[in-house]
């Protein structure tokens, strides 16, 4: 992918600047530290008489600005020259932020914003369609975790969340990174640890986390169950009824993870088409809902973003004197 990559930088130049970039051979990619390395594909060029080295991010989720500025300097230490960030996609609030520090970079196709070069181009005529940015499965628990237990009396770290929520510390090191690329969290350090602290209340957390989050719901079935066996946790109508005035609806709806159904609820179960008496609904989750579950029932942040685009006015009463509780 580095060729590629060099290739559609160099052609984005000649497009938007009428100059062409000349590529160089330069060895510096060995005298990069060895995290720089894990992150970026490098390159040079020449560009205007300047040198340049590109620090071409490949990591899956956007590195946030205050992390890239960080690396750029760390760069700039091995190389006389500019150093310059490129991403195939950068998010507008991110390249707002890299803007904001004055760091230069480089989104072929999109903007390029060069203040060594004297270079900010924004391409307001032709803007890309981004797709709406959302949390992953990870991210959201992490942040849920944090809405319903806080911190639990712990350091909050990769390695805490990790043992806490049943994921690798790997995923947990990603989420922090997604929470700082979205500003819903500060990390700080502490020698090599990271520490995420809260920014703002648990209700200015919601509020920003929101937009973010997408409904846990994967699929929803309707299923006969031999004996007594009752897979997952109380979730959907059944969990809202639990927590106000609603009636128990006549099905029941439990919540399993994706893993779980296909490892242990599918046997003895008969999918049916429709729901009728005898039948429990069950609802696939993007993540194991039991992690963040309390008494049985679902997270009540989990269980409104499942119901909130139901129009039935009593369930849309019902959840707002879920959320008021939760929040309160």
């Amino acid at each position: 992918m580095v060729q590629p990559m060099i290739e559609n930088v160099l052609k984005y130049l000649t497009q938007t600047l009428g100059i062409e970039a000349e590529v160089e051979t330069r060895r510096i990619r060995a005298r990069l530290p060895v995290y720089l390395r894990d992150v970026y594909d490098t390159a040079t060029i020449r560009l205007m008489g300047e040198p340049v080295l590109l620090l071409m991010d490949r990591s899956p989720v956007e590195t946030p600005p205050e992390a890239v500025r960080k690396h750029l300097a760390s760069a700039q230490t091995k190389w006389q020259g500019n150093v310059v960030y490129v991403r195939e996609r950068i998010a507008s609030y991110n390249r707002k932020r890299l803007i904001e520090k004055k760091i230069p970079f480089i989104a072929p196709g999109s903007q390029l914003y060069l203040p060594p070069l004297g270079i900010d181009l924004r391409e307001h005529s032709r803007r890309l369609r981004e797709q709406p940015v959302r949390l992953s499965p990870a991210t959201q628990v992490l942040v849920i975790s944090l809405l319903t237990k806080g911190a639990g009396g712990d350091t909050v770290t990769p390695g805490n969340m990790a043992s806490r929520l049943g994921y690798s510390r790997m995923t947990m090191t990603r989420a922090f990174d997604e929470l700082e690329a979205h500003s819903l969290a500060d990390i700080v350090r502490d020698g090599k640890e990271r520490i995420l602290k809260m920014s703002g209340t648990r209700n200015e957390l919601w509020g920003r986390s929101r937009p973010l989050m997408r409904n846990p719901v994967r699929k929803r079935l309707f299923v006969a169950f031999q004996g007594s066996m009752m897979p997952g946790i109380a979730s959907g109508l059944t969990a809202l009824a639990r927590g106000s005035m609603l009636a128990e609806p006549g099905i029941p709806c439990r919540a399993v993870s994706g893993k779980a159904w296909k490892e242990e609820a599918t046997a003895g179960a008969t999918v049916l088409p429709y729901g009728d008496s005898g039948a429990t609904e069950i609802e696939i989750w993007r993540y194991d809902p039991a992690m963040i579950a309390e008494g049985g029932v679902v997270d009540p942040f989990s269980l409104f973003l499942s119901l909130e685009g139901t129009r039935e006015e009593r369930v849309q009463t019902a959840l707002e004197a879920l959320m008021k509780g939760a929040l309160s």
